[in-house]
Protein backbone atom coordinates (compact mmCIF):
# COMPACT_ATOMS: atom_id res chain seq x y z
CA UNK A 1 0.00 0.00 0.00
CA UNK A 2 1.27 3.22 -1.57
CA UNK A 3 1.04 6.49 0.24
CA UNK A 4 0.08 9.54 -1.97
CA UNK A 5 3.35 10.27 -2.56
CA UNK A 6 4.75 6.97 -3.47
CA UNK A 7 1.59 6.40 -6.21
CA UNK A 8 2.83 9.33 -7.78
CA UNK A 9 6.41 8.69 -8.01
CA UNK A 10 4.88 4.91 -9.33
CA UNK A 11 2.43 6.86 -11.77
CA UNK A 12 5.73 9.06 -12.76
CA UNK A 13 7.75 5.98 -13.72
CA UNK A 14 5.63 3.99 -15.23
CA UNK A 15 3.93 6.48 -17.51
CA UNK A 16 7.80 7.46 -18.25
CA UNK A 17 8.84 4.01 -19.62
CA UNK A 18 9.38 3.03 -23.22
CA UNK A 19 9.72 -0.62 -22.74
CA UNK A 20 6.46 -2.68 -22.74
CA UNK A 21 4.82 -3.03 -19.60
CA UNK A 22 2.11 -5.11 -17.71
CA UNK A 23 0.28 -3.60 -14.96
CA UNK A 24 -1.88 -5.57 -12.39
CA UNK A 25 -3.79 -3.34 -10.23
CA UNK A 26 -7.56 -2.35 -9.08
CA UNK A 27 -6.88 1.54 -8.49
CA UNK A 28 -8.81 2.83 -11.27
CA UNK A 29 -6.93 6.00 -11.17
CA UNK A 30 -3.84 4.69 -11.06
CA UNK A 31 -4.80 2.46 -14.49
CA UNK A 32 -6.60 5.59 -16.20
CA UNK A 33 -3.58 7.50 -15.62
CA UNK A 34 -0.42 5.01 -16.82
CA UNK A 35 -1.94 2.19 -19.17
CA UNK A 36 -2.54 2.33 -23.19
CA UNK A 37 -4.09 -0.94 -23.75
CA UNK A 38 -6.65 -2.87 -21.23
CA UNK A 39 -6.63 -6.59 -21.19
CA UNK A 40 -9.57 -8.31 -19.80
CA UNK A 41 -9.84 -11.64 -17.99
CA UNK A 42 -13.51 -12.00 -17.92
CA UNK A 43 -15.17 -14.54 -15.67
CA UNK A 44 -18.46 -14.23 -16.00
CA UNK A 45 -18.73 -14.51 -19.44
CA UNK A 46 -15.48 -17.12 -19.85
CA UNK A 47 -13.56 -14.68 -21.91
CA UNK A 48 -10.29 -12.75 -22.53
CA UNK A 49 -10.87 -9.48 -24.52
CA UNK A 50 -7.99 -7.03 -25.26
CA UNK A 51 -9.15 -2.91 -25.61
CA UNK A 52 -7.25 -0.49 -26.63
CA UNK A 53 -7.26 3.63 -25.71
CA UNK A 54 -6.89 3.19 -21.85
CA UNK A 55 -8.49 2.29 -19.32
CA UNK A 56 -11.89 5.01 -19.58
CA UNK A 57 -12.08 3.60 -22.82
CA UNK A 58 -12.12 0.00 -22.15
CA UNK A 59 -14.76 0.54 -19.56
CA UNK A 60 -17.22 2.62 -22.63
CA UNK A 61 -16.17 -0.21 -24.99
CA UNK A 62 -16.80 -2.70 -22.85
CA UNK A 63 -20.22 -1.39 -21.68
CA UNK A 64 -21.28 -1.01 -25.12
CA UNK A 65 -19.94 -4.34 -26.16
CA UNK A 66 -22.04 -5.97 -23.28
CA UNK A 67 -25.41 -3.55 -24.32
CA UNK A 68 -25.23 -4.90 -28.07
CA UNK A 69 -24.73 -8.27 -26.41
CA UNK A 70 -28.12 -8.25 -24.69
CA UNK A 71 -29.71 -7.02 -27.89
CA UNK A 72 -28.65 -9.70 -29.88
CA UNK A 73 -29.23 -12.44 -27.24
CA UNK A 74 -33.26 -11.04 -27.28
CA UNK A 75 -33.75 -9.95 -31.17
CA UNK A 76 -32.67 -14.07 -31.16
CA UNK A 77 -34.88 -14.65 -28.64
CA UNK A 78 -38.07 -12.96 -29.76
CA UNK A 79 -37.63 -14.10 -33.29
CA UNK A 80 -37.00 -17.86 -31.73
CA UNK A 81 -40.04 -17.86 -29.71
CA UNK A 82 -42.15 -16.13 -32.64
CA UNK A 83 -41.34 -18.85 -34.79
CA UNK A 84 -42.86 -21.43 -32.39
CA UNK A 85 -46.07 -19.90 -31.72
CA UNK A 86 -46.53 -19.84 -35.40
CA UNK A 87 -45.13 -23.56 -35.75
CA UNK A 88 -47.18 -24.53 -33.08
CA UNK A 89 -49.98 -22.46 -34.16
CA UNK A 90 -49.57 -24.14 -38.05
CA UNK A 91 -49.39 -27.82 -35.97
CA UNK A 92 -52.43 -27.34 -34.15
CA UNK A 93 -54.50 -26.23 -37.76
CA UNK A 94 -53.20 -29.18 -39.25
CA UNK A 95 -54.42 -31.79 -36.52
CA UNK A 96 -57.70 -30.29 -36.35
CA UNK A 97 -57.63 -30.72 -40.46
CA UNK A 98 -56.75 -33.90 -39.96
CA UNK A 99 -59.55 -35.02 -37.54
CA UNK A 100 -62.83 -33.34 -39.28
CA UNK A 101 -61.42 -35.15 -42.56
CA UNK A 102 -61.43 -38.34 -40.51
CA UNK A 103 -64.33 -37.44 -38.90
CA UNK A 104 -66.28 -36.70 -42.37
CA UNK A 105 -64.74 -39.03 -44.31
CA UNK A 106 -66.91 -41.78 -43.28
CA UNK A 107 -70.43 -40.64 -44.61
CA UNK A 108 -68.36 -38.52 -47.08
CA UNK A 109 -68.89 -39.32 -50.71
CA UNK A 110 -67.86 -36.33 -52.30
CA UNK A 111 -64.23 -37.06 -53.16
CA UNK A 112 -63.38 -33.55 -54.66
CA UNK A 113 -64.12 -32.32 -50.66
CA UNK A 114 -62.18 -35.07 -49.43
CA UNK A 115 -59.43 -34.27 -51.76
CA UNK A 116 -59.15 -30.52 -50.60
CA UNK A 117 -59.44 -31.39 -47.02
CA UNK A 118 -56.42 -33.32 -47.46
CA UNK A 119 -54.69 -31.23 -49.55
CA UNK A 120 -55.51 -28.29 -46.87
CA UNK A 121 -54.07 -30.32 -44.14
CA UNK A 122 -51.15 -31.30 -46.20
CA UNK A 123 -50.07 -27.45 -46.86
CA UNK A 124 -50.36 -26.51 -42.98
CA UNK A 125 -47.99 -29.20 -42.83
CA UNK A 126 -45.83 -28.15 -45.10
CA UNK A 127 -45.55 -24.30 -43.70
CA UNK A 128 -45.27 -26.34 -40.26
CA UNK A 129 -42.13 -27.94 -41.26
CA UNK A 130 -40.77 -24.86 -43.14
CA UNK A 131 -40.91 -22.52 -40.20
CA UNK A 132 -39.34 -25.17 -37.67
CA UNK A 133 -36.24 -25.51 -40.49
CA UNK A 134 -36.72 -21.55 -39.88
CA UNK A 135 -35.99 -22.25 -36.51
CA UNK A 136 -32.60 -24.36 -37.16
CA UNK A 137 -31.43 -22.15 -39.13
CA UNK A 138 -31.17 -19.33 -36.91
CA UNK A 139 -27.77 -18.38 -35.81
CA UNK A 140 -27.86 -19.43 -32.74
CA UNK A 141 -26.80 -16.20 -30.31
CA UNK A 142 -25.85 -17.56 -26.88
CA UNK A 143 -27.03 -15.92 -23.56
CA UNK A 144 -24.73 -13.53 -21.80
CA UNK A 145 -24.09 -14.72 -18.80
CA UNK A 146 -25.03 -12.45 -15.78
CA UNK A 147 -22.58 -10.47 -14.17
CA UNK A 148 -21.29 -10.64 -11.08
CA UNK A 149 -22.00 -7.80 -8.39
CA UNK A 150 -20.39 -7.51 -4.99
CA UNK A 151 -23.25 -6.54 -2.63
CA UNK A 152 -22.47 -5.83 0.98
CA UNK A 153 -24.95 -5.01 3.69
CA UNK A 154 -23.81 -2.31 6.29
CA UNK A 155 -26.10 -2.53 9.14
CA UNK A 156 -27.84 1.03 10.18
CA UNK A 157 -27.20 1.92 13.38
CA UNK A 158 -29.14 4.16 15.86
CA UNK A 159 -28.43 7.87 15.76
CA UNK A 160 -25.40 9.23 17.90
CA UNK A 161 -24.78 12.88 19.24
CA UNK A 162 -23.59 15.72 17.89
CA UNK A 163 -19.85 14.56 18.51
CA UNK A 164 -18.93 11.50 17.49
CA UNK A 165 -15.13 11.71 18.29
CA UNK A 166 -12.84 14.23 20.27
CA UNK A 167 -8.89 14.36 20.75
CA UNK A 168 -7.42 17.32 22.86
CA UNK A 169 -3.94 17.54 22.57
CA UNK A 170 -3.44 14.33 22.58
CA UNK A 171 -0.03 12.47 22.48
CA UNK A 172 1.06 8.50 21.51
CA UNK A 173 4.33 7.88 22.05
CA UNK A 174 5.60 4.69 20.66
CA UNK A 175 9.68 4.47 21.31
CA UNK A 176 11.39 6.98 19.29
CA UNK A 177 8.30 8.15 17.70
CA UNK A 178 5.88 10.92 18.57
CA UNK A 179 2.18 11.80 17.30
CA UNK A 180 0.73 14.91 18.30
CA UNK A 181 -0.04 16.89 20.05
CA UNK A 182 -3.24 16.62 17.89
CA UNK A 183 -6.42 18.11 18.79
CA UNK A 184 -9.48 16.72 16.10
CA UNK A 185 -13.45 16.75 16.55
CA UNK A 186 -15.61 14.44 14.83
CA UNK A 187 -18.93 15.39 14.19
CA UNK A 188 -21.93 13.86 13.26
CA UNK A 189 -21.96 13.19 9.27
CA UNK A 190 -18.44 14.53 9.14
CA UNK A 191 -16.75 12.46 6.63
CA UNK A 192 -12.86 13.34 7.19
CA UNK A 193 -10.15 11.88 5.64
CA UNK A 194 -6.24 11.01 6.97
CA UNK A 195 -3.17 11.02 5.13
CA UNK A 196 -0.09 11.60 5.33
CA UNK A 197 3.36 9.60 3.86
CA UNK A 198 4.08 5.83 5.40
CA UNK A 199 5.03 5.57 8.93
CA UNK A 200 3.66 9.10 10.28
CA UNK A 201 1.10 7.68 12.14
CA UNK A 202 -2.29 7.40 10.08
CA UNK A 203 -3.44 3.99 11.79
CA UNK A 204 -2.14 5.13 15.13
CA UNK A 205 -4.08 8.81 14.79
CA UNK A 206 -7.02 6.31 14.06
CA UNK A 207 -6.28 4.05 16.39
CA UNK A 208 -6.10 7.06 19.46
CA UNK A 209 -9.21 8.46 17.73
CA UNK A 210 -11.25 5.15 18.55
CA UNK A 211 -9.55 4.64 22.10
CA UNK A 212 -8.20 1.15 20.92
CA UNK A 213 -4.72 3.06 21.01
CA UNK A 214 -4.39 4.46 24.82
CA UNK A 215 -2.97 8.16 24.33
CA UNK A 216 0.32 9.22 26.72
CA UNK A 217 -1.00 13.08 27.43
CA UNK A 218 -3.89 14.97 26.22
CA UNK A 219 -7.06 13.33 26.08
CA UNK A 220 -9.68 11.17 24.08
CA UNK A 221 -13.09 10.46 24.05
CA UNK A 222 -15.79 9.19 21.72
CA UNK A 223 -19.09 10.83 22.01
CA UNK A 224 -22.89 9.43 22.97
CA UNK A 225 -25.00 6.41 21.75
CA UNK A 226 -21.58 6.36 19.40
CA UNK A 227 -21.34 2.47 17.97
CA UNK A 228 -17.95 2.64 15.61
CA UNK A 229 -18.01 0.32 12.35
CA UNK A 230 -14.34 -0.37 10.87
CA UNK A 231 -12.99 -1.75 8.00
CA UNK A 232 -9.26 -2.11 8.85
CA UNK A 233 -6.18 -2.16 6.34
CA UNK A 234 -5.90 -5.81 6.36
CA UNK A 235 -9.50 -6.08 6.11
CA UNK A 236 -9.95 -8.74 8.77
CA UNK A 237 -13.31 -8.29 9.41
CA UNK A 238 -14.18 -9.85 5.51
CA UNK A 239 -12.39 -13.27 6.53
CA UNK A 240 -14.15 -15.66 8.52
Amino acid sequence: NLDLDGLERLERFVSGLRAGTVVVSHDREFLARTTTKVLELDLAQGQINLYGGGYEAYLEERETARRHARDDYEEYADKKAALRDRAQMQRGWMDKGVKNARRKAANDNDKIGRKFRSEASEKQAAKARQTQRMIERLDVVDSPRKEWELRMEIATAPRSGAVVATLRDAEVRRGDFVLGPVSLQVDWADRVAVTGANGAGKSTLLGALLGRVPVDAGQASLGSGVLIGEVDQARKLFHG
